[in-house]
């Protein structure tokens, strides 16, 4: 398994990694989870308490990724690391998870996301209906308006990376700068304006450690996207300073911002119409300019999204590319275009699987079907910074991990305890908790199968 960043070039400087890392991370979640979480957790302090916690989570992750991406500065992120840490069939099965379940479904999901919600609304504002039909397949069936945009935005960005990484970097900074800057005024504004009459208070008490528990799992979705730039680790330049700086930083940046938007939306609305709002940003935006502020929000956070979207793109195809390269998938998506020298043919893949999830609708499950999965590779990718400590003690680490082994064991622990929930309230008798546990079955039955394949000796 190659450990070096093989032809691509490293185009990629600290700000594009920063903003690969703080794009990813600034999705949607920060605008949909905080109403979840106060419906468990009625104290402001400790709703503020949770979000920050949930930022120090993502710290924890982002050292860990920013030793091992320093150290084996490749693209292909966890591919690469548990590949080494563990041999290559775990690695396998990890690569397939991601480059097929994490990323294609969560590309999917994002573009069909902004398309049915902000940019419905963006386009109704001119008279165009997304949910109608605009192509018909033959017989009752069509294809709507929101999924023909999903598939353009899939299409367009998809292109976008084709024509250069230093071209998507660029576009990713300004897809990341322009949602920082606007949110993070309208939060102070906010706040130098409170207090303000349309907040309200909390309409029940805070719950106990089940209510913490599950409310630390929608914040930690949240902060989902933090390690982006390790999968892009073979087109960064100066790797081993920029991919820890870059996971830090924007890791960082975001969790300040999260925590500056949840004290606006407390400000604003008050613990109970935070509960009650559907969308935090919105209802906030509409309480403090009135109803037509709706559009601004809903433009804000498809800009956000658009940025999401591309860093996952810009990631997802390195895997394929790695595993191609590597001989773990056709190798085709190992070859690399001969001008621009990205992953053409792995990018244009992921594109096509993520068409078929638009198409389909089938998306939602294979984001929920991987879900929990993720905190196993995350665990896992964890578990091999201490093997690769103890096993490799020797071997240049540019960065090593701050606070080792505190934040990496805080990492891991956490993790396992959100496993754990979904199994309790899978046997509590939440049925919806049974797709996620089944991801991790899934993960382990491609690593059964690919260890059976390559014979018993192999690890």
């Amino acid at each position: 398994m190659s450990t070096e960043g093989g032809e691509t070039g490293r185009e990629i400087g600290t700000v594009g990694a920063t903003a690969i890392v703080a794009g990813a991370m600034l999705g949607v979640g920060i605008f949909l989870t905080p109403h979840l979480v106060a419906q468990s957790i009625s104290s402001p302090g400790l709703f503020l308490l949770l979000w920050a916690l949930g930022g120090v989570l993502a710290v924890a992750g982002a050292v860990t990724y920013g030793e091992l991406g320093a150290m084996m500065s490749d693209a292909g992120g966890d591919y690469v690391y548990l590949g080494r840490a563990f041999g290559p069939t775990l690695g396998f099965a990890a690569g397939v998870v991601l480059f097929v379940g994490v990323f294609g479904g969560s590309i999917a999901s994002m573009s069909a996301a902004l398309s049915q919600y902000q940019l419905s609304l963006l386009f109704g504002r001119v008279g165009v209906d997304l949910a109608a039909p605009w192509v018909p397949l033959g017989g009752d069936a069509s294809l709507t308006g929101v999924e023909i945009v999903a598939i353009a935005l899939v299409l367009g960005l998809t292109t976008l990376n084709v024509l250069g990484v230093r071209l998507s970097a660029h576009t990713q900074t300004l897809l990341t700068l322009v949602p920082v800057v606007v949110l993070s005024g309208f939060a102070v504004f906010a706040l130098l304006t409170a207090p303000h009459a349309t907040a309200v208070p909390p309409s029940a008490p805070s719950g106990g450690s089940a209510a913490i528990g599950e409310a630390l799992l929608n914040i930690y979705f949240a902060y989902a996207g933090w390690n982006a730039v390790a999968y892009v680790g073979g087109e960064v330049a100066n790797p081993g300073r920029t991919i820890p700086r870059a996971l830090l930083l924007g890791t960082g940046l975001v969790t300040g911002l999260y925590l500056l938007l949840c004290a606006s939306w407390i400000a604003v609305l008050g613990m109970g119409g935070i509960a009650h709002a559907f969308e935090s940003g919105t209802a906030a935006a509409r309480a403090l300019f009135g109803p037509n502020a709706e559009w601004m929000v809903a433009l804000i956070i498809a800009i956000a999204l658009v940025g999401s979207v591309n860093a996952t793109v810009l990631g997802g195809a390195r895997i394929g590319y790695a595993m191609g390269r590597d001989g773990a998938l056709p190798a085709s998506l190992g070859e690399l275009s001969p001008g621009a020298r990205v992953p053409a043919r792995a990018l244009w893949a992921q594109a096509a699987l993520s068409i078929a999830l638009v198409v389909t609708g089938t998306f939602e499950e294979l984001v929920q079907l991987t879900s929990v999965a993720m905190f196993l590779l995350g665990s896992l990718t964890v578990l091999a910074l201490f093997t690769l400590r103890r096993r490799e003690p020797d071997v240049e680490r540019p960065y090593r991990a701050s606070l080792y082994p505190v934040l990496p064991s805080l990492y891991l622990l956490t993790a396992v305890a959100v496993v754990g929930l979904e199994v309790r309230n899978y046997v509590a008798g939440d049925a919806e908790s049974g797709l996620p546990l089944l991801g991790i079955g899934v993960f382990v039955g491609v690593w059964s199968i690919r260890r059976a394949f390559r014979g018993r000796g192999a690890a």
